[in-house]
């Protein structure tokens, strides 16, 4: 029992910890709470997740028929190094054109759609969600973290659901009081995020090397 709910925690906190920083999907939840309310932003909420927690599951699964191929976990673990670095450059880009651009962005869509409908297709659209579940269950479960049992990977894509669900809704929650701080808040949440991305580039590098 103490394995499963320690799968769960990890899950959980690993998810919302990782959906912090503004994004495609929490900036959508933002758009969608100024414009029609908490109830709303709840509906686009829970089909993200719904959607997030099959990308978990599948990325997760994946990564234990990886673990059984020692060619392709060497060459995953080579691919995100690059793959961090561009995250964290690319981030860092971002925030610096953020911070000499004196207009904020607009956050009314462009068009009307229902928001859990809307969830579905922006949380499916999400390029990252099944690669990041796959290195971050095969970095857990070479850590005993995490028992490549279906039973178990359930209880940890359930925590990986609520985690994310639950950051974004305290996006929603908090969206009146950051709205009007929403760009200050993107160009230093882009500037962390970068610099965490190139550091996990460096300790990925590290780690490969020492391995192989």
């Amino acid at each position: 029992m103490n394995q499963y709910i320690s799968e769960f925690l990890i899950g959980f906190g690993v998810s919302y910890l990782f959906s912090l920083p503004p994004g495609m999907i929490s900036l959508n939840v933002l758009q969608t709470t100024i414009q029609k309310g908490l109830l709303s932003a709840f509906w686009l909420a829970l089909a993200a997740v719904l959607i997030e927690s099959v990308q978990a599951f599948v990325g997760v699964k994946f990564s234990e028929w990886i673990n059984q191929h020692e060619n392709l976990k060497l060459g995953l673990e080579m691919f995100v190094i690059p793959v961090f670095l561009a995250l964290g450059i690319g981030n860092i880009v971002i925030g610096i054109k953020t911070i000499r651009n004196k207009e904020k962005a607009s956050l009314q869509p462009k068009k009307t759609i229902g928001s859990f409908w809307k969830g579905l297709i922006v949380s499916a659209l999400n390029p990252v969600a099944i690669p990041f579940w796959v290195v971050w269950s095969t970095g857990i479960s070479e850590k005993n973290l995490l028992v490549m049992e279906t039973s178990h990977i359930l209880v940890f894509v359930f925590g990986t659901t609520l985690g994310t669900l639950a950051c974004l809704m305290t996006y929603a929650i908090l969206s009146a009081v950051i709205a009007k701080r929403i760009h200050a808040v993107k160009v230093w949440m882009n500037i962390i995020v970068g610099s965490l991305f190139i550091g996990l580039a460096i300790v990925q590098t590290v780690s490969v090397l020492i391995k192989h």
